[in-house]
């Protein structure tokens, strides 16, 4: 007597199976090198949460196609899909370093690796696995979920502490906070040293040869309307003076000089107080006026310093 085929086993649950992954993998590919518009941190970071569950689902259909066709061992199975399902994330994040509109990042393939590994896990399970180890290779790829959602979860929660701080801008009192900031050609890291605000204060250290080495604070709460003046403690490390640029945008921006607020500040050795006119930043625009309530980005740097010079920022805020 003939045995009789399970649905698994037959040509067409695979090549089903087959066109699923083919179709997965397309719109995969789609959603992760298509160029998107710059919606912001707090967009990015409910995006970043689809890199989990995307490849959540493609290591799903990966181990179910192999499974349909292969008698390897089970564990064989888990690890084959794992490879190959992040094999495909760090080929598309090396894609994307070469798109306009995206970015590579190693967080990103952190969750692609995490993600694909959890819906590995939880379809691959046998009916007749013993209740406690099927407990906890559940388990494991809730924490694999958990560890790829982990930096985005962490920005969503400095994006709500940003706006209940207001019009404190940054104080650096948690570690959450350098999510907001960005360094170019310098080197930043919260320390205890030359606070003004708390007990944090934020160490950059501008790199001597670059062009403009500094911090960002990217996307701060947009509206400074209500306030009059911004202000920041500035501690310069060393015993000469050191100019440094303050620099503020809109969301309307050009990326032109001159379609922004720019002032040269000559820092004192020691501690510095800037203050800065909220009317003098929105007069700044040569043809246009800066919208306070569009604020985009503020950043202090150095041009072209001879030397590694190190400042200590704190208590950045309106006022």
């Amino acid at each position: 007597m003939q045995a009789a085929t399970t649905d698994e086993d037959s040509p067409n649950y695979f090549w089903a199976s087959k066109k699923t992954l083919i179709a997965a993998a397309l719109l995969m590919t789609a959603g992760l090198l298509v160029p998107l518009p710059n919606a912001g941190r707090i967009a990015g970071s409910l995006t970043d949460f689809l890199h989990v569950a995307g490849f959540a689902v493609m290591g799903a259909v990966v181990f179910h196609v192999l499974n349909a066709r292969t008698q390897q061992p089970r564990i064989v199975l888990i690890l084959v899909s794992w490879f190959l399902v992040s094999g495909f994330g760090l080929l598309t994040e090396f894609l994307q370093s070469f798109l306009a509109g995206r970015t590579a990042s190693w967080h990103d393939l952190l969750a692609d690796v995490s993600g694909g590994l959890a819906g590995i896990l939880w379809v691959s399970l046998p009916n007749d696995m013993a209740r406690a180890r099927r407990v906890g290779l559940i388990a494991l790829g809730c924490l694999m979920i958990l560890l790829g959602s982990a930096r985005p979860t962490l920005c969503l929660i400095d994006a709500v502490n940003q706006r209940r701080e207001m019009p404190q801008l940054a104080s650096f009192e948690s570690p959450l906070e350098l999510f907001r900031w960005s360094s170019g050609d310098s080197q930043m890291r919260r320390v205890r040293k030359f606070v003004t605000d708390g007990t944090w204060a934020l160490e950059v250290e501008l790199t001597a040869g670059k062009q403009f080495p500094g911090v960002s604070l990217i996307e701060p709460v947009a509206d400074w309307s209500r306030w009059k003046e911004l202000a920041m403690d500035v501690f310069l490390a060393g015993e000469t003076s050191l100019d440094v640029t303050v620099k503020v945008q809109d969301a309307e921006h050009n990326n032109d000089y001159y379609d922004r607020f720019n002032r040269v500040i000559s820092l004192s050795p020691g501690k510095n107080e800037i203050r800065i006119s909220l009317a003098d930043i929105s007069a700044a625009p040569r043809n246009r006026t800066l919208e306070l309530q569009q604020i985009s980005a503020m950043s202090l740097f150095a041009v072209s310093p001879k030397q590694t010079r190190t400042v200590y920022l704190d208590h950045i805020r309106l006022q």
